[in-house]
């Protein structure tokens, strides 16, 4: 990690991987799971290897430029503590998305937070908020567009009626806690404190825990901060969607 070959090594092996499922999931087999048979890998990798000339390159193209901006855009909310690196952050933020190919429960997001807390000096738990505040925050938006979304549709069965409803209260359930949440900090706190027959060390390691994840949580009520964030999910989104609309053509 420390050196540039192995930041080179992961930009390379996660750009391959990353190609390979976006081929994967353009040729309507679905995304790679758990499970997933190492012969139908090959076919797919085969898939690359056949298709129009230029697809591969601007796939992988396509695939680094988007984790670049994700990159940038988790960088917005670690300022709030350090000003780090573009290049770290894209290294970092590569290394995520290969363990979140092959690992479950989204434990990439664990890797990219120790590489920068380790590397940056920060603790792990600030940053892992703050990438699971990046996270939350695609997950609210989208939950709250496609409630409204479904609303808006004409001749709705009752049933989806109330499904899109209620991802509509979910999205700001969620969106009370993100901000609200670090506002309680002395309540939580004052639980931790109230809680019987636990050792004191490891009170005040929770405790520790608790200020750090609640401070990176704390990251996106900054307006600037929220603003710049605003902005880079528009992008990012907006790549998507283009990404998407062009890979449906090829």
């Amino acid at each position: 990690w420390e050196s540039r070959g192995i930041g080179a090594t992961i930009i390379f092996t996660s750009t391959a991987i990353t190609l390979v499922m976006a081929v994967h999931a353009g040729t309507g087999r679905g995304a790679l799971a758990p499970g997933t048979e190492w012969s139908e890998l090959a076919r797919v990798v085969d898939d690359v290897a056949a298709g129009p000339s230029g697809v591969s390159g601007a796939g992988a193209s396509a695939a680094q430029c988007l984790v670049l901006l994700r990159a940038l855009r988790w960088r917005v909310l670690l300022s709030a503590e350090k000003a780090i690196s573009p290049l770290t952050m894209f290294w970092a933020t590569s290394a995520g998305y290969l363990g979140n190919t092959f690992l479950p429960a989204r434990a990439g997001e664990i890797i990219r937070s120790a590489l920068i807390g380790r590397r940056e000096a920060i603790s792990t738990s600030y940053v892992l908020a703050t990438a699971l505040t990046e996270r939350m925050m695609d997950v609210i938006i989208l939950v709250l567009m496609s409630g409204i979304a479904l609303m808006a549709l004409p001749n709705m069965p009752e049933w989806l009626v109330l499904a899109a409803q209620a991802m509509a209260v979910m999205g700001i359930v969620a969106l009370g806690i993100l901000f609200l949440g670090p506002r309680l900090e002395s309540f939580f706190t004052l639980v931790l404190q109230r809680i019987p027959l636990l050792p004191p060390n490891i009170r005040e390691r929770l405790i520790s825990l608790l200020s750090q994840f609640l401070m990176g949580m704390r990251a996106l009520h900054h307006p600037g901060r929220m603003l710049r964030f605003a902005g880079w999910s528009l992008l990012i989104w907006s790549a998507d969607a283009v990404i998407a609309m062009l890979a449906r053509t090829h």
